[in-house]
């Protein structure tokens, strides 16, 4: 990966009991001063709250803002 690249993600909420169905994805970027992916999976599922998170879907690309830009539309 170069430096121009950043990793574009989609995290489904979780609940860790495995009773409740979510249905909110979490959208966003890593790289260029932003957390990592496994950073950034860690901090949403390090709170005391049961919903955790898991990385469902990321890609590398030079204009990963655009992307997330899109994906929240």
């Amino acid at each position: 990966m170069n430096d121009a690249q950043t990793i574009v993600y989609v995290m489904r909420h979780i609940d860790s009991g495995g009773h409740i169905e979510i249905p909110y994805k979490k959208v966003g970027i890593t790289g260029s001063g932003n957390a990592t992916l496994s950073s950034r999976l860690q901090q949403i599922s390090s709170t005391k709250s049961p919903i955790k998170a898991q990385c469902i879907a990321a890609w590398e690309h030079d204009d990963a803002k655009a992307i997330e830009s899109a994906l929240h539309m």
